[in-house]
C-alpha cells in the first residue's frame, strides 16, 4: 500500500475510508447502538469506530487521521461536534453515515496534493 503523495496522512485516510465503505457494503454490515454483532450471514456488522479500528489493526495502518476528516465532515455537514460513537449511534440510517464518510474522503483527498 504505497503512500507516496505529498501528504501521506491524507492518502492513508482516503485508503482507510475507502476500506470502511467497502466493509459496510452499502449498510449491510453497519450497526447502530453497539460496537459490533454477527450478521445472519456470519460476517460482523460494525459501528464507525469499530470499523475504523479494525481496518487500522488488520491492515497495519497508522497515522491516517481518518477520524479527523470524519469529525470535520460531521461538523461541516451537520454542525455537530459529537464523537464518532455519538454520531454513529444518533443516526439510524446508513445513508447519513455514507454521505459523511464520502465527504470525509473528499476532505482527505484535497490534502493529498
Amino acid at each position: 500500500m504505497p503512500f507516496d503523495g505529498t501528504n501521506a496522512r491524507g492518502a492513508k485516510a482516503v485508503y482507510v475510508i475507502d476500506r470502511m465503505l467497502e466493509m459496510f457494503d452499502g449498510g449491510k454490515y453497519w450497526v447502530c447502538g453497539m460496537w459490533n454483532r454477527r450478521h445472519p450471514d456470519g460476517n460482523k456488522q460494525r459501528c464507525l469506530l469499530s470499523a475504523l479500528r479494525s481496518i487500522r489493526r488488520t491492515e497495519g495502518v497508522s497515522g491516517d487521521r481518518a477520524g479527523h476528516y470524519l469529525a470535520n465532515a460531521m461538523h461541516e455537514k451537520y454542525g455537530c461536534r459529537w464523537s464518532i460513537v455519538e454520531f454513529n449511534d444518533t443516526n439510524h440510517d446508513f445513508a447519513t453515515i455514507e454521505r459523511t464518510l464520502r465527504r470525509a474522503r473528499e476532505l482527505a483527498a484535497q490534502d493529498i496534493g
